[in-house]
Order: C-alpha cells, then sequence, then structure tokens
C-alpha cells in the first residue's frame, strides 16, 4: 500500500534531490574559498622552505594549483554522479506512480539514453527536452568520461584519442571557462567552470520537476 499521493512522492523526491544538490554546492563553493585563500597567502609572502619538508610540498601544490584543479575534477565528477543517480530515482519513481511493469534498464544504452527512452515511448511525459539544455548534460557527463577515463587529455602522449573529443570542445565554446590548451589537448577548468556546470545541470532538474509536479494535482490534505 503506499504511503503517499502522487504529488507527495514527486515533491518529495525533488527535495531529496535539492538537499544532495545543495550539498555539493557548499563543498565546490567553500572549498574553492579555502584553496584559494591558501594559495594566495604563500604568493604574497613568498617563503622559503627547505626541500623534501612537509611545508614546502604545501607551498608547492597550492601556489602550482594541483589542489584546484583536483577540486574541480572532484566536483564534475560529483555532479555526474549526481546526474546519474536522479535519472535512476526518476523513472523508479515513474514507475511506482504509475505501475509500470517495464523498468527502464530493461533497454540499452547509458542512464541517459535509458532515462530518454523511460520518459518519451514508456510514459510520455512530454517533457522538451531540446528545450531544457538536453545536449549541454550529454557534454557534461562526456567531460567527466574524460577526466575519468582520459585524465582530462583529449589524446594523450601516446596518441590515445578520446572518442568524444568533439563533444568537449563543443561545451569548451559554450562555457568559456572550460579550456583546452591547443599543445596538449588538455582540459582545463578554470574559475567559473563549475560554477557554470552547476547551474545547468540545476535548472535542468528544476524544470524536469516542475513540469511533472504540473501533471499531478495537489492533495490539500
Amino acid at each position: 500500500m503506499r504511503k503517499f499521493d502522487d504529488y507527495t512522492e514527486i515533491f518529495g523526491n525533488w527535495c531529496n534531490f535539492s538537499d544532495r544538490f545543495d550539498e555539493l554546492k557548499i563543498y565546490s563553493k567553500e572549498l574553492e574559498k579555502i584553496v584559494n585563500f591558501e594559495a594566495e597567502n604563500y604568493r604574497i609572502n613568498r617563503e622559503t622552505f627547505e626541500l623534501g619538508t612537509d611545508e614546502f610540498e604545501r607551498q608547492f601544490h597550492f601556489v602550482n594549483d594541483t589542489f584546484i584543479k583536483n577540486l574541480r575534477t572532484s566536483v564534475i565528477v560529483s555532479l555526474v554522479t549526481i546526474i546519474e543517480n536522479e535519472f535512476h530515482n526518476f523513472c523508479n519513481m515513474l514507475k511506482l506512480i504509475k505501475n509500470l511493469k517495464i523498468k527502464h534498464n530493461s533497454f540499452k544504452g547509458t542512464i541517459l539514453e535509458q532515462f530518454k527512452i523511460y520518459i518519451t515511448d514508456v510514459y510520455s511525459l512530454r517533457f522538451d527536452l531540446n528545450a531544457n539544455d538536453w545536449q549541454l548534460l550529454n557534454e557534461i557527463v562526456e567531460l567527466r568520461n574524460c577526466i575519468v577515463h582520459h585524465d582530462s587529455n583529449l589524446e594523450d602522449w601516446y596518441g590515445r584519442k578520446f572518442a568524444k573529443a568533439e563533444t568537449i570542445k563543443n561545451l569548451s565554446k559554450k562555457i568559456p571557462d572550460i579550456g583546452i590548451e591547443n599543445d596538449l589537448n588538455n582540459i582545463t577548468l578554470n574559475n567559473g567552470s563549475c560554477e557554470e556546470c552547476i547551474k545547468i545541470v540545476e535548472s535542468f532538474f528544476n524544470s524536469l520537476y516542475k513540469h511533472t509536479l504540473n501533471l499531478f494535482s495537489k492533495n490539500e490534505n
């Protein structure tokens, strides 16, 4: 027996998503402040520490942006983890609401492909993906794939090329803070890159949940 009505089920899922998403936003924003503050302190003071000491290592990695680079890539990886998990949750929610027999993972492909099939062909949600940053969302996922599987290189030292390199280049044109070093074919996540990606994902899911809520009447009780 179902505990909640459909409207409450959808709204509750939206709230859960928002909570998880807010955690990522705070993590990204606050840690970037801390890392930048420490790096700037070292640049201003310019103290010389003995080679091989912990303080030398600390200064070296702050000043040479090791920490900020790793922070930004971790944010993109975490962001796509949220995207994929939320698509699973959303499809499972639709299955529960309409008592559907077909599961989204019955279809071949990535979770994004499964989600698209499920909301258009199985559920007929009538949510316009193209009007809601669907392509950008896919490009952000490919950015994560390049970070994880190709160490942020569109082509590495040995000539191994990332299959979706053009997708990353398209994304970098839309989000200028995502740079590509021409000589190295290496992706650089500059200041503002994570924030822009986060905004795109948040806007997409907010639009998706608003659209879905409008299909159901609110139970005043």
